[in-house]
């Protein structure tokens, strides 16, 4: 009798603790996918914001929400820099935090642990899941006191003691085939809907990595093919914008029906925003083209005027490295969007080309055209004949909060990864909202990328419409236009001659740097040619930079068009192009307006712009 005690104190013992472990794992699996789906309200709130409101207010009154039921202490979100961007205490906004929560946030993967700095009554227990909204990473956590995973755990404690009295064999069946079940089923519910995309019904961005890994896994192990696809949405957002969210929902909806409908085994998902992934196991880069141009088809029926940028690599070619194929698939995903000759381009068609870019810098750069505004500098521009400002050119800067060195680098990446013209209307938009106060009988410069008019997004009277809303009228705009290479030349030419009809005036930018410029000056008339900085500083010890400036200046004067010198920096250069030296010393064709350091810094404002000219 004596053995039979111990032994049943012993199983019993053995069983509490079996239990209350996997209690406890259950229990935090279960909140963790719980707040896999409250990150994916925040995000779709966030995504659906309405003009007008900031995403991060969305995200506010849900957090508030969280906050106030009875088993939660605190709620944070929390973007990749640890900025706290909406908290149930409003007193943490703006704080920076450190620790798991940050790295969850920039790694994609949930986590949960006990708080670092106990309480008296215990630390409470932290829930962290990642989330994507609104062209950031964040990360979602929630505070809960210990007392509710240990009331969790006393109750299943006093269901065996009970059932331990009537015996303990019966008392665990009938808790796993009851009370296990029923949590089970609970748990693959919240589970499914954390890794769901609530508006299309694909896996979302966390089910997207943990079927990556295990596919790559599986590709590594049997030595077979898998392929990744990244699709995005050609300016999702500005139509977004223009014809509402309910017609970007159907979009969304759409393209992910097209994706759905290829080949069973492949697995579709929504990233996030307008970006949708497709892994293809057993699949090589010939039978992911095939695939995916069935799935562009099937696009093109059902949405027609919709244009899709699709990315794509192979495992074997990224080392068996998941982040690396991810990489990869996005910059030919880029290349994809940059060029607009193809829909589907492969990175291996690429690489010895293509730099990938730092996903760090991809994403400020997705921030800052989410947060859709740029700092402004006019420079002025004079007339050397008559000794006046003929205008102002529009200069745009990233602001210091997104991590850029400078327009360069901004500009360069925006080109590299396909968004230039998303920039480009950005930087427009800004300088038009600052541009009220231009001085009479003087002109604005703004400058536009030919992707802009590749893309008709200056179609019918958009531009005239904003122009107006500044208070301007079309015959005060100059647009100049990047003279780099554009793939259709014909349809550039077309929306010039329509935005001149309109009343807009014409500068072709930075001519002579070796682009396409004169292949334009050729195709249509322009108002104003401007020479790039690089031959006006080469002019006075360059005999070959000499005689550009010589043949630009003549060619762009019989076109009837007023030459206007970039980057005049000393007095040699501002002599040179009022009057170029020549072998026997004539005079020739001279500069009428010049532009540059010497004549005058860029500033905030017209004014001030005015007072820095010399």
């Amino acid at each position: 009798m004596a053995a039979a005690v111990v032994t049943l104190l012993f199983v019993g013992a053995a069983a509490e603790t079996i239990v209350s472990r996997t209690v406890r794992g259950a229990f935090v699996e279960e909140q963790l996918a719980d707040q896999r789906a409250d990150a994916a309200s925040i995000a779709r709130a966030m995504a659906q914001a309405d003009d007008g409101e900031e995403p991060v207010d969305e995200a506010q009154e849900l957090v508030d929400v969280i906050a106030a039921r009875p088993s939660v202490a605190g709620v944070e979100l929390v973007d990749v820099d640890g900025r706290v961007v909406a908290a149930a205490d409003r007193t943490q906004i703006g704080e920076v935090e450190q620790g798991p929560i940050v790295e969850v946030a920039r790694t994609g993967r949930a986590s949960a642990g006990a708080e670092t700095e106990a309480h008296e009554s215990g630390a409470d227990l932290e829930y962290r899941v990642p989330l994507e909204a609104a062209g950031r990473r964040l990360a979602l956590e929630t505070d809960q006191p210990r007392r509710v995973l240990d009331a969790r755990i006393t109750a299943v404690r006093r269901q065996l003691v009970t059932l331990g009295l009537v015996g303990l064999p019966v008392a665990l069946v009938v808790f796993f085939l009851v009370g296990g079940r029923h949590l089970t089923r609970r748990h693959a519910s919240a589970v499914e809907r954390s890794l769901t995309d609530a508006l299309t019904g694909l896996g979302n961005h966390s089910a997207f990595y943990e079927a990556a890994e295990r596919e790559a896994a599986l590709a590594n192990r049997h030595r077979h093919d898998l392929t990744l696809a990244v699709i995005d949405i050609d300016d999702f957002k500005f139509c977004n914008d223009r014809l509402g969210h309910d017609y970007g929902d159907r979009v969304l909806r759409g393209i992910a029906s097209a994706l759905a409908a290829g080949r069973r085994g492949d697995a579709c998902f929504r990233l996030g925003g307008d970006e949708f992934a497709v892994l293809l196991p057993h699949t090589d880069l010939l039978g992911a083209r095939v695939a995916l141009e069935s799935a562009v088809e099937r696009a093109n029926a059902s949405l027609p005027g919709i244009h899709l940028s699709i990315g794509v690599s192979v495992l074997s070619s990224a080392g068996g490295d998941v982040a690396l194929l991810r990489e990869q698939a996005d910059v030919a995903g880029y290349e994809a969007k940059r060029t607009t000759a193809s829909v589907i381009v492969i990175f291996d068609e690429i690489s010895s080309s293509a730099t990938l870019a730092h996903p760090e810098r991809v994403r400020a750069l997705g921030d800052l055209i989410e947060h859709g505004e740029l700092d402004v500098a006019f420079q002025p521009i004079w007339d050397l004949d008559r000794n006046e400002v003929l205008g102002y050119e529009a200069l745009a800067r990233p602001s210091a909060q997104f991590g850029f060195k400078g327009p360069g680098e901004l500009f360069e990446l925006a080109e590299k990864v396909g968004n230039a013209h998303q920039l480009c209307e950005i930087a427009r938009r800004s300088a038009l909202r600052c541009a009220g106060d231009l001085p009479p009988r003087t002109l604005l410069f703004l400058n536009v990328s030919p992707k802009s008019l590749e893309r008709n997004m200056l179609a019918g009277t958009t531009l005239v419409d904003a122009v107006g809303s500044a208070g301007l009228a079309p015959h005060q705009i100059v647009l100049e236009l990047t003279e780099h290479v554009t793939t259709r030349l014909r349809h550039v030419v077309r929306e010039i001659s329509r935005l001149r009809s309109l009343g807009f005036k014409i500068a072709l930018d930075d001519v002579g740097a070796g682009n396409a410029g004169l292949e334009l000056l050729c195709s249509v008339g322009v108002d104003f040619v401007k020479i790039d900085r690089s031959v006006v500083s080469s002019a006075p010890d360059d005999a070959s930079a000499l005689g550009v400036l010589e043949a630009v200046i003549a060619y762009a004067t019989r076109t009837g068009a007023t030459v206007i010198a970039e980057g005049i920096e000393n007095e040699t250069q501002l002599a040179l192009v009022r009057e170029p030296a020549t072998a026997d010393h004539a005079p020739r064709h001279s500069v009428r307006a010049g532009q540059g350091f010497l004549l005058g810094r860029p500033a905030s404002d017209f004014a001030d712009a005015a007072a820095l000219s010399h």
